[in-house]
């Protein structure tokens, strides 16, 4: 539940901060907590002056679940929006009636989501409550752990991720690619499922991959 921020950065959280350099910014309960409420991932993730629950919520999917979520095809992103007698105002209403079609909803019943959590932050990861006038809203349901979660925004789907033995195994299979450089093969799984048994600071996890075999004995090359 912190940031490190200079004076520039400090006024994106809503916070001041004296002197210069960057400093420790501590969050109140409920506030911010974690990467995925740090500005720099918001602003990374969303277009110049409106949000992208699309490539938000992705992340959460492929990079902290890795699960696999198909490339769109090709001209997606030029798709108009469906007629509608609907009056359109938010980002999320727009999102939604975009990829409501049969086509689009089998992937986007898993990606909108968990990208709408983080609604609740701006294009530049500021803090909002309303969207284009509108009362922003920033709750959803996720399948983790084999259940559907509910969440009534980014704080309790950032504390579900973070107390996820599937969020945890992701994690650690992504240190093992790194540690390896390579792609996880079969023979990888038993060293990703112990590690990835329990909660533990990241230091402990690169310290157990650096024992692992697969990081202490390079595999022999296959035979021409």
């Amino acid at each position: 539940p912190y940031a490190y921020a200079d004076s520039a950065l400090a006024s994106i959280y809503g916070k001041q901060v004296a002197g210069t350099g960057f400093q420790k910014l501590l969050f109140g309960a409920g506030e911010r907590a974690g990467l995925l409420m740090q500005a720099g991932f918001l602003a990374s993730n969303a277009y110049a002056i409106r949000t992208d629950p699309i490539h938000r919520g992705l992340f959460v999917q492929r990079d902290l679940l890795c699960r696999t979520i198909p490339d769109p095809p090709p001209g997606a992103s030029m798709t108009p929006l469906p007629a509608t007698n609907a009056e359109i105002k938010t980002t999320r209403q727009q999102i939604s009636l975009l990829t409501s079609s049969s086509d689009c909803a089998g992937c986007h019943v898993l990606i909108n989501d968990p990208g709408f959590a983080f609604e609740s932050f701006d294009a530049i990861g500021q803090f909002r409550q309303t969207d284009n006038a509108a009362p922003v809203d920033s709750s959803g349901s996720v399948s983790l752990d084999g259940q559907s979660l509910a969440f009534a925004g980014a704080f309790e789907l950032v504390q579900a991720l973070a107390q996820s033995a599937e969020a945890r195994t992701c994690y650690v299979g992504k240190w093992l690619e790194y540690a390896y450089g390579r792609s996880k093969s079969e023979l990888d799984e038993l060293e990703q499922r112990s590690l990835a048994a329990s909660a533990q600071p990241t230091l402990d996890v690169v310290k157990r991959v650096t024992n692992t075999q697969g990081f202490r004995f390079r595999a022999p090359n296959p035979a021409d």
